[in-house]
């Protein structure tokens, strides 16, 4: 790891100095910063299985053309 903190042992250290008085919350749930990238995924996904349904079915009926 490199960049602003340097290594991994500096980072901790940092960290370390910085928080020794905090108190940690543990929080259960959702994340709420990633909320719109789910709701992003949601709707590609939706997309995306719309056209892989819309596909099928077009694939189907030309199928069913064939066999008359």
């Amino acid at each position: 790891m490199s960049g602003a903190f340097g290594d991994a042992t500096v980072a901790a250290t940092r960290l370390d100095r910085l928080l020794h008085q905090a108190t940690t919350v543990g929080i259960d749930g959702p994340s709420y910063r990633l909320h719109s990238h789910r709701n992003q995924a949601e709707a590609l996904r939706a997309g995306v299985n719309a056209r892989v349904s819309s596909r099928t079915r077009l694939r189907a009926s030309s199928a069913s053309m064939s066999l008359r």
